[in-house]
């Protein structure tokens, strides 16, 4: 599915866009971050683990052809160009992320500074 995602984007947007399979990740996040990644239940789940509130907003086509945006810690960042931490979870390689994140975004703002989500 990667593979063919990959193919289905042209330059430059190949190069920015990510497509990764989430029910896999626990297989390898460890090993290549360091940090304990468990099985997740569901896609929503996934988003919340995400290492930026603004890549934390997932997209599905629901069979009527209306769109279902999942997004736990809101739009405003990413409508905002901002890249912020995830405050859900502590993030050992925030700025090595964006630094690459910046490389392909550079209009984008760094906030290193952690909000309240909850409630």
């Amino acid at each position: 599915m990667i593979r063919r995602a990959k193919t289905a984007f042209d330059e430059p947007l190949r190069s920015m866009v990510e497509v990764r399979n989430q029910a896999r990740v626990h297989l390898w996040f460890e090993a290549k971050f360091g940090e304990q990644y468990p099985p997740l239940s569901c896609s929503a789940e996934a988003l919340e683990r995400f290492t930026s509130t603004t890549f934390a907003v997932g997209v599905r086509l629901d069979p009527d052809d209306r769109l279902h945006i999942e997004a736990p810690f809101g739009l405003a960042d990413l409508f905002a160009l901002r890249l912020r931490p995830n405050p859900r979870r502590k993030t050992v390689h925030f700025a090595r992320t964006s630094a690459d994140v910046r490389h392909r975004w550079p209009e984008l703002v760094i906030d290193n500074e952690l909000r309240d989500f909850s409630g």
